[in-house]
């Protein structure tokens, strides 16, 4: 009759132990990852809808300009993809932060956003996210737009035209300084000379302020053109943004401007005589055959328009 060892089978039923718990440990730890995965990803996707929620009682309205501050609990990345194909949309996506394995979690589902016109960059993350909201005429009104700013990086506005900085102060937008901030962690942006991490070069000399018109050279070597309140999305946004959402604009002036043209049509018909309506028609026209860069060179002709309008007994906007 062979003889047991008792000490070896009590090593094995702890071994065995060992390893099955091991083995339950591993699977409650990937079963918990893979939940949670999944609730960030539903997560990520509320925080995307909430963001456009979150967007709607800053926008401009009647007011020349709005500030607001949405804050999220962890650090989360905002993906803000423009198209420009007829009205056009923003497409957002968000992602957070992640305690265990890769960095960041993957984007979740994007929200679609057809109605706004979102500025930013392409690709940008923080806890806090400012919302600057300005409307766009040109020379009537065409549309609200919004512009984020993450808390990321703070900016040092130098030789600021006074409109510009009255206006900004005003706002008390907190990572935007115009003193005492030209050395540190700031992201320079000069009027008037190049050189600077973002330059702001004003191309009307027949304006009252130079920089009603213009171009600003961006951080990445880009430069995009502007008119109006453009300059702000024009400094706080990626060149790909920026340019899909101000022809996303101009395409929407298109339409405002056919819709303003009949009106005009209705009010001669209705002997409240205009002279506009030709014009009108001819400005929709151009609009919507101009590209970004045309929208310089039109910005003499929508100040003339807009003069005219002024003039009008029977206002057509």
């Amino acid at each position: 009759m062979r003889c047991i060892d008792k000490r070896a089978e009590f090593g094995f039923v702890w071994l065995f132990a060992i390893i099955a718990g091991i083995a339950i440990l591993l699977l409650s730890i990937y079963g918990a990852t893979q939940i949670g995965g999944t609730q960030r990803y539903e997560t990520h996707a509320s925080i995307a809808k909430k963001l456009t929620v979150l967007t709607d009682p800053l926008e401009a309205g009647f007011t020349s300009a709005t500030f607001g501050t949405i804050k999220f609990q962890q650090e989360t990345r905002i993906r803000n993809l423009c198209s420009d194909i007829g009205f056009g949309e923003n497409s957002i996506a968000a992602s957070s932060r992640s305690g265990v394995g890769k960095e960041w979690l993957d984007f979740g589902p994007a929200t679609s956003i057809k109605e706004k016109y979102v500025f930013g960059k392409e690709e940008d993350s923080g806890e806090t996210y400012y919302v600057l909201s300005k409307a766009f005429d040109y020379p009537y009104k065409i549309a609200d737009f919004i512009v984020l700013i993450s808390d990321k990086k703070k900016y040092c506005f130098l030789d600021a035209p006074k409109e510009v900085r009255e206006e900004l102060e005003s706002l008390k937008i907190p990572v935007v300084s115009f003193e005492n901030c030209s050395s540190g962690d700031y992201v320079d942006v000069c009027f008037g000379k190049e050189g600077c991490d973002i330059s702001v070069i004003g191309g009307c000399d027949s304006c009252q302020d130079v920089f009603e018109t213009g171009i600003v050279k961006l951080e990445n070597g880009g430069v995009v053109s502007y008119v109006g309140d453009l300059i702000y999305p024009a400094i706080f946004s990626g060149k790909g943004n920026f340019e899909c959402n101000v022809h996303r604009l101009l395409y929407r002036g298109s339409i405002v401007g056919k819709i303003l043209a009949r009106k005009a049509d209705l009010m001669n018909a209705r002997e409240c005589n205009t002279n506009l309506g030709p014009v009108l028609y001819g400005w929709s026209s151009a609009l919507g055959n101009a590209s970004i860069d045309d929208m310089v060179g039109l910005y003499g002709s929508a100040v003339k328009l807009e003069e005219s309008a002024k003039w009008e007994v029977c206002g057509v906007w």
